[in-house]
Formats: C-alpha cells, structure tokens, sequence
C-alpha cells in the first residue's frame, strides 16, 4: 500500500482517507508516536493541558498520551469509522479519551479552548 497521496488534491481528499484506513491495518502516525515525540510534549505540555488532536485516522497517540498522564485529550477526524474503532479501542480502558466525528474547519470550539492542537 503507497503510505502518501500521489497529488495535493489527494491529501484533501475524504475520500482518499476513508480508502487509506479501511486499507491500514496498524496504527499510523505522521510525525512519530509517543516514544519519538516525548522529549518536546514533555517540555512544552503539562499533564492538565487540553490537547486537540486534529485528524486522528488510528493512530495511538492519544493513549500513549493518556497512558503517560496527559488526560485531557480530545481526537477528532472526518471518517466516522475510525472514530467508532478508537472509541471501542480506548473506551473501557481510557474512558476520559474524547474521539469525535468532526472537520477541522468546522470544529467550533472557543478561542483558547485548548493549550496545543
């Protein structure tokens, strides 16, 4: 499976997206998951802070954030069935995790709502 899109208009996509993650068995992350990110979430977050975490797919991160004490962590992405798996995924176990269906563009939350997204 080719990991990025072939064209710019693919990474705007919907479509693209929902096509990558019903493909994408494992977990994918952009930047790298917790253990490659810990040095500057640790030196720029604190546990208590309210992180947003935009576009989602299935990626761990917001449990490694959790598991490692950060507890206020909200996930959102387009694909509603990614959502459903990271909510039955993390539900039981991380139950302060918030994963929603929502666009970035129309996420509506107020200014300053959040510390890092």
């Amino acid at each position: 499976m080719v990991l990025l899109p072939k064209t710019q208009q693919e990474f705007a996509d919907p479509k693209y997206w929902k096509q990558f993650f019903e493909k994408c068995e494992t977990p994918f992350e952009w930047y790298g998951d917790y253990v490659q990110l810990a040095g500057v979430f640790d030196k720029y977050l604190k546990p208590a802070d309210s992180i947003l975490q935009i576009g989602c797919g299935n990626s761990i991160l917001a449990e490694q954030l959790y598991d490692n004490g950060y507890r206020n962590v909200r996930s959102i992405d387009i694909d509603s069935k990614v959502i459903v798996k990271q909510q039955q995924r993390n539900g039981q176990k991380r139950p302060e995790l918030v994963f929603e269906c929502r666009s970035a563009t129309e996420v509506g939350f107020l200014y300053n709502f959040f510390n890092a997204e």
